[in-house]
Formats: structure tokens, sequence, C-alpha cells
């Protein structure tokens, strides 16, 4: 009886033992699949990690919390001519620059006043035979080419009324960028820039950004239309394997390297001390910049040292980079004060809700400015000279 007893209680104990073990390994092997399923984010490969959305172009359009009438001009106009208009004349590829490397140096070969005026008459010739602004023109929608833009507009300092008129705004159009840590004024509009690009490079991924501000008029099917046909060459230029240099990256807009330092006013710099002059900048009014400037930027938004303006720390920011490809082009507009409206033109700053409505309506510059105002000349960059050089070969 003794060793009945004894036997059983060894036989249940090894069954709890073996019952034992085996769960252990159903849950050994159950979380393992989990495991390899599902990796942990500090495993994740760049393979594994979800696709950010990409585009060709985004547009980043510095506003102001309380311009919504502005916004909705810009909707209403440029901002849906997301199209190339049909023809039958394909855009001459002569007046885009594509740089290439010095052999000594290893700087990029700057595009010289030569060059800025030949570009500039091969556009005017093929726009005699090509126009966009027209709304008669039938539109096609641009395949495979995505195009989207972003208001950023600082919250901070606003009050309840304030942020739910613009959580309202955004339900409906779905395109501010709204920065919550940012009082928007113009002692912040640097870093109101460097946090966009931050949220942006987070959010997306895109080849070419657009920076303006929310009076700008941009003829967005003739800059859309430059700026593939850029790519396009530049890709065919720098996409061998065996290319020792870097692809230039594009700093697109109209500059200027000879501006004196400012000592009262909406723009005094009290912090610049890298020379008695600011170091050459596009304007801010618009400006284009390569994605990959946009990534590298906002990967050290937290070490960049600001200025008070935001066009001024962008030139300071990219000065030491041989592969940046200043592009100087006399079709953007883009001061604080406009110059003299040309046919020619792309990208206007300082243009009014009427103007941008009359623009897209296909009025012509002498109809809209026709004003006595002494205005700033347009000027070819001379970027083989000092910076103090820069700027005197004027437009007749």
């Amino acid at each position: 009886m003794r060793n009945n007893r004894f036997n059983n209680h060894l036989i249940n104990i090894i069954i709890a033992i073996c019952a034992f073990s085996l769960g252990t390994l159903t849950t050994l092997i159950v979380v393992s699949e989990k495991s390899m399923s599902k990796p942990s984010p500090e495993n994740l490969s760049v393979e594994t990690l979800p696709k950010k959305p990409h585009h060709f172009l985004l547009i980043l359009i510095i506003t102001a919390p309380g311009h919504a009438a502005e916004r909705s001009a810009m909707r209403e106009t440029w901002l849906k001519n997301k199209i190339l208009w049909k023809s039958d004349i394909p855009y001459d590829a002569n007046a885009v620059y594509i740089p290439q490397y010095d052999t000594q140096t290893g700087f990029l070969h700057p595009e010289t006043p030569d060059v800025q005026s030949y570009s500039l008459d091969v556009y005017k010739k093929w726009m005699k035979k090509y126009k966009t602004i027209n709304p008669e023109m039938d539109g096609v929608f641009m395949k495979n080419l995505s195009v989207v833009h972003f208001f950023a507009v600082g919250t901070a300092a606003l009050d309840r009324a304030e942020r739910r008129q613009l959580r309202e705004e955004h339900e409906k159009y779905k395109d501010l960028l709204i920065l919550e840590n940012i009082a928007d004024s113009y002692s912040n509009l640097t870093r109101k820039l460097l946090q966009s690009l931050n949220q942006l490079n987070q959010e997306f991924t895109f080849d070419y950004l657009l920076k303006c501000d929310d009076d700008t008029f941009v003829d967005l099917p003739i800059l859309l239309q430059d700026l593939q046909t850029y790519d396009k060459h530049i890709k065919i230029a720098y996409g061998k394997a065996e290319n020792p240099h870097p692809t230039p990256r594009l700093y697109w807009g109209y500059f200027n390297g000879k501006a004196h330092i400012r000592t009262s006013g909406q723009w005094q710099e009290k912090k610049y001390d890298l020379c008695d002059k600011y170091l050459p900048y596009a304007l801010g009014g618009g400006y284009i910049l390569s994605g990959s400037i946009v990534q590298e930027l906002a990967g050290s938004h937290e070490k960049l040292k600001t200025f008070q303006s935001e066009d001024i720390s962008m030139g300071t920011w990219l000065a030491p980079f041989r592969d940046i490809h200043r592009r100087h082009d006399v079709r953007f507009d883009t001061a604080f004060m406009p110059r003299k409206c040309q046919s020619h033109h792309i990208v206007l700053h300082k243009r009014s809700i009427e103007d941008m409505r009359h623009f897209q309506s296909g009025f012509t510059c002498s109809q809209i400015q026709n004003d006595a105002i002494r205005r700033p000349k347009e000027y070819f960059y001379h970027w083989l000279k000092p910076p103090t050089q820069c700027c005197d070969i004027a437009i007749n």
C-alpha cells in the first residue's frame, strides 16, 4: 500500500513537471513568434519603418494668425495652379543651368552674368510662344508629381477664441502647420522657420521646398516646369555611380551679397559677428531649397545660430557647403520693396490680395503696377567678384 501511494505521488510530480515544462516551452514559442513579427522600435530597420508621404514640391508659406483673408486669396489663386498647361512647346532646357565642379578646387562653377543673361533671353523667347496665366487655356493635372502646401502659424500667444478659429480653418482646408510653442512675431521668425522645417521633415519626404510669405504670388506652372527640367538634367549629370562629387543641392532665388547689417528697426541685428556685411543670401519673399538641405537643417535645428532675419540666417547656414548651387534668378522679385513688375517675373513678393486675383485673371504688369515710385533695379549676380561688387550689372 505504502509503495503504491509513493508511486502515485511520484507519477503526479512527474506529470506536473512535464505540464509546467510544456507550458513554458509554448509560451516561449509564442513570444518568439510575436517578437519576430512585431520588432521593437529600437530594432526597426530602415526597411521596416513606415514610409513617409513623398512630394516633388512642398510649399511652406509663412503667415500670421490673423491673415485668414490672405490665405484664402492664395488658395483661390496660384495655389490651385498645380497643373501643366497643354502645349506643343516643351520647356527650353537651355534656360536652366546645370553646374559642374572645378577639377582643381572641387568647388562648383557658379552661373556667370553672361550665362544668367543667356538663360533669361532663352526664357523670354520661349514665353513668346507659351503663355501660362490664362484661365481660358486647358490645363492637364500633372501625373506622378505631387505638390502640397502648408501655412505655418505660431499659436503660443493666442487666446482661446483665436486658437478655435485656426482649428476650424485647419479642419476645413487641412493645410495649416500649427506651431504651438512659437509666439508669432517678427523676432521669432527664424525660430518659426526652423521649427517648420523640422516638423515638415519629420512628416514628409520631398525633392524641393519653396519658402514664401503670404503676400507672394507664384507662377506655379512655369516654376514647376523649370524645376522639373532642372531635376531631370541634374540627375542625368550626377546619376552615375562613378561620379566623385556629390549631387549639387539647389538654393534658388534672388541673391544679395552686399547688404549692410541693420542697426535699427525691426531688422536690427545685434549678434551678427561674422562680417561687416551679411553673407550672400536669397531674399526671403521666395526661395527654393533641395529637400536634402531641409533634412540637414532639421537635423541641426537645435545647434544653429539664429539671426533676426530668416533669409539672412539661411544664407549664413548654407555658406560653408561646397555642393550648394546658388542660382540667382531675376525672375524672382522677392525683396521688401517690389521691383518694377516685368512679364518675365514668376515669383512676386509684396502683392496685395487684389493683385493676386488680377494676376490669376490674366492681368499684365502694366495693368497692375503703374506708379511713379522709384524702384530698385534688377541685376545679374557676379559670383566671381567680391560680394561688395556682386550686384553692379544692371539689367537694361
